[in-house]
């Protein structure tokens, strides 16, 4: 009988190393957790911050081009029609309004 008791707190402070042991280990793996979501967060933050720059630079190009390509009648025009032939409509009363004007004998 005595051995038996004997075994079983000898098993009992085994596993009460092992509880400490799993615990450290536990707290450690929290901490680690803990860290690889804040490299995550910061990741995410910069991968934001990169394509939003990104999309800045495209809108900047974007407008760049705009400007150097199309005169600023046409982006008029454009930005006021809803389809595209109501974009021809806008283009030919353009047409004839700032011919007839500076041509008024053609009967454009």
């Amino acid at each position: 009988m005595y051995d038996r008791v004997e075994k079983a707190q000898d098993d009992s402070k085994s596993l009460d190393e092992s509880l400490k042991e799993l615990t450290k280990e536990l707290q450690t793996l929290y901490k680690e957790k803990e860290t690889v979501e804040a490299q995550q967060t910061k990741a995410l933050k910069k991968k934001t911050k990169l394509e939003l720059d990104v999309k800045d630079f495209q809108d900047r190009i974007t407008g760049n081009i705009q400007s150097k390509v199309l005169p600023t009648w046409w982006r008029h025009m454009w930005s006021q029609a809803d389809t595209y032939s109501h974009l021809l409509k806008n283009f030919e009363v353009y047409i004839r309004t700032n011919l007839n004007v500076a041509y008024p004998l053609m009967n454009v």
